[in-house]
């Protein structure tokens, strides 16, 4: 989209879809009081327009985004890779997106994804960390964030995907009822 072109907003959506932006915006959270017909006429009125949610704008009327982050060592090893797998199935099954940060082992990056996402860019964190996590846990409890640290050794020892799945699993449920957003 180009800089001059003015961006497409819920209630240019809800005028061509002929219902109010509230609608609108309950259609895009995925609410269960709207009927399909209405679904319908608002997501034929986004494709006809472009329009593309405002993760910003999102979260400071709803205090939300939907994205889970997950830090992780890197993606080589076969264990991490099937828990991040297994986190982004569970996840994808309470409706909200994943979003995974590789660290390459590094401990400086590690603190500084911490850092980043929890400044914004997700409702919670998820991290199976290699380096010293206190001084990172004691200022994301400082500012109340919710995560949940799964042990790097545990993970690189998981070997049966059962395990993998409960643990993933066990995980997104305790961040989500942290975040208060859990269904599960």
């Amino acid at each position: 989209m180009s800089s001059d072109r003015k961006r497409v907003t819920i209630v240019d959506v809800a005028r061509e879809a002929g219902v109010a932006h509230s609608t609108v915006s309950r259609v895009l959270s995925r609410s269960d009081r709207i009927s399909q017909e209405t679904k319908d006429k608002v997501h034929e009125a986004i494709d006809r327009l472009g329009y593309v949610a405002d993760l910003r704008g999102r979260a400071l009327a709803g205090g939300r985004l939907g994205i889970v982050g997950l830090v992780v060592p890197d993606l080589r090893s076969k264990a991490i890779l099937a828990i991040v797998r297994a986190i982004d199935a569970a996840v994808a099954a309470e409706g909200q997106n994943l979003m995974v940060c590789t660290t390459r082992g590094r401990d400086d990056d590690e603190a500084a994804y911490v850092i980043q996402l929890s400044m914004g860019a997700v409702d919670g964190l998820i991290a199976i960390l290699a380096g010293d996590t206190d001084p990172m846990t004691a200022d994301l409890d400082d500012r109340g964030f919710p995560y949940v640290l799964l042990d790097y050794d545990d993970a690189e020892l998981a070997g049966v995907r059962r395990a993998l799945d409960v643990t993933a699993t066990n995980a997104v449920r305790l961040l989500l009822e942290r975040i208060g957003t859990s269904s599960i």
